[in-house]
């Protein structure tokens, strides 16, 4: 329960992020809207799955976060099905969060390095 409740703050909060760097020079503020994408696709594939990620393909035990899925999944390309190595199954809004913050990390080394 408390990563739902976790997902939920951030998902809250990117957005003020976001307007606070949005005037900034860079680019973070895009990286700050890619991740809350991806994060919006996560909440809204748990919400419409009974609170629970569905993985497709493999099987989870049930009393985790995730649940066992198939096919017949509610809106099954927002579950978690895409294997990376050493990374685990992701779904496509855990690519975007990973997009997203890779791009404000850069920004952020870039800036540091720009302002020395």
């Amino acid at each position: 329960m408390i990563h739902i409740v976790m997902a939920l703050i951030v998902l809250c909060v990117t957005p003020v992020f976001t307007w606070a760097l949005w005037n900034c020079g860079g680019f973070s503020k895009w990286g700050l809207l890619i991740a809350w994408l991806g994060e919006i696709g996560n909440i809204v594939a748990l919400a419409t799955n009974g609170w629970k990620m569905p993985v497709i393909g493999y099987f989870i035990y049930p009393e985790t976060l995730w649940k066992s899925g198939s096919t017949y999944s509610v809106l099954p390309w927002l579950c978690d099905r895409l294997p990376i190595p050493h990374v685990g199954i992701c779904s496509i809004g855990d690519l975007l969060i990973f997009t997203g913050v890779a791009v404000v990390l850069i920004w952020l080394v870039s800036y540091s390095w720009r302002t020395q």
